[in-house]
């Protein structure tokens, strides 16, 4: 059960330093964000959340359901910019340390089981 609590505490870490890095960039009041940074958010805190309350895929679906809904509202006020090429190599770039993240934790999760 100790290792569960780590597991979570270390899924937890991870949401607030993705939280951190996206935000750290320094922009002004109106800049546009990229598309998806409202979804990328709102699941890294559903998976968050999820771990939390020992139901991840609940956690999840909330996070999407969130952050979708703050897409559309940001699309709707014109605040979301279209992908550049430094956006699309900085998408594959989490995408590559998401993946790992997952399989980090599914190895976790098959280790705890036992």
């Amino acid at each position: 059960m100790h290792s569960i609590i780590w597991l979570a505490i270390g899924i937890a870490i991870l949401t607030v330093l993705v939280i951190i890095l996206m935000t750290r960039a320094k922009k002004k009041p109106d800049e546009k964000q990229p598309a998806g940074t409202y979804i990328g958010m709102g699941i890294a805190l559903g998976a968050g959340v999820g771990v939390a309350l020992n139901n991840i895929p609940i956690g999840v679906g909330l996070g999407l359901a969130i952050g979708a809904a703050l897409e559309a509202r940001a699309k709707k006020d014109g605040k979301i910019q279209p992908m550049t090429e430094k956006d699309k190599k900085m998408q594959k770039r989490w995408l590559v340390i998401g993946l790992l993240v997952l399989l980090v934790a599914v190895v976790m999760y098959f280790l705890v089981r036992k």
